[in-house]
């Protein structure tokens, strides 16, 4: 069995949340439903990645249906294929966050 795989590499933009679910939405806009069978996209791929303390992230903590489940939810129904990309989520169940 083939899997088709589409990595998704760019470079976010620390805390531009809009940016960058634009950028990857328009390096995704070409592609054809069931073209791929997996697409993913960098971790953290819409916050950015370095952060020094948890008051500078704590306003890009999603919960499990934030801005990242619902722009991976969206291209793979429309593109009928598995999407991941990683996120700093929090759990209002634990009152901690983890990288989702």
């Amino acid at each position: 069995m083939k899997v088709k795989l589409c990595a998704v590499q760019f470079k976010p933009e620390w805390g531009e949340r809009q940016r960058n679910i634009r950028t990857a939405t328009r390096l995704l806009r070409n592609t054809q439903p069931h073209e791929y069978d997996f697409i993913v996209l960098p971790e953290m791929a819409f916050t950015g990645y370095v952060f020094n303390s948890f008051s500078e992230i704590r306003p890009y903590l999603e919960d499990k249906h934030g801005p990242t489940f619902q722009f991976c939810k969206e291209v793979a129904m429309r593109l009928n294929c598995w999407v991941v990309a990683g996120d700093p989520e929090i759990s209002f169940e634990e009152d901690e966050s983890k990288n989702g």
